[in-house]
């Protein structure tokens, strides 16, 4: 049902909890789809890693009033604004607790990101194709073939992933 209002091009887009309800994999399609929206996004929601990726402003509301408003990234990186308003720091930000005690180092953390981006890296390349195909139904063959060429490229990056994944176990 998403998909289908933002395929219809609105130039506003309010939504309330989105992600509610959604497994991972869906949530993360949800992401991409609001990543690729570019224009006026009104989200409602507690998911507040969602906001922190689809999102460049983020408003705070606390019984009625606005307590907070500004860049996403600098609201959502306030531990202490966020725990007055009862919230917590997105998940993303977090240092997670291992079971050893410790937290993940910065190594730990690219390698995730690294799977992470490995694991879209296939979905990214057919996006750019399907908008190379609109760009180039538009007239924009030129623009067609540079997100062609971004596609091909984007596929090429595969092992570059998996090597670096690599490099970080060791």
């Amino acid at each position: 049902a998403i998909a289908a209002v933002i395929a219809m091009q609105p130039d506003i887009l309010i939504m309330d909890e989105p992600a509610s309800h959604l497994d991972p994999k869906s949530r993360r399609s949800l992401i991409s789809l609001l990543g690729h929206f570019h224009h006026t996004k009104v989200i409602a929601s507690h998911d507040l890693d969602l906001i922190l990726d689809v999102c460049k402003r983020c408003v705070i509301i606390k019984e009625g009033r606005v307590v907070a408003d500004g860049p996403a990234e600098e609201i959502l990186s306030d531990s202490q604004l966020l725990e007055a308003n009862n919230l917590e720091l997105p998940l993303s930000l977090q240092k997670r607790e291992l079971p050893s005690g410790g937290t993940m180092d910065d190594i730990s953390k690219l390698q995730h990101l690294l799977e992470h981006w490995s694991e879209h890296n296939e979905e990214h390349a057919k996006t750019y194709l399907e908008w190379a195909g609109k760009a180039e139904s538009l007239g924009k063959k030129e623009l067609a073939g540079l997100l062609k060429k971004i596609a091909d490229e984007t596929k090429a990056m595969d092992s570059l992933f998996k090597k670096a994944m690599e490099v970080c176990r060791q």
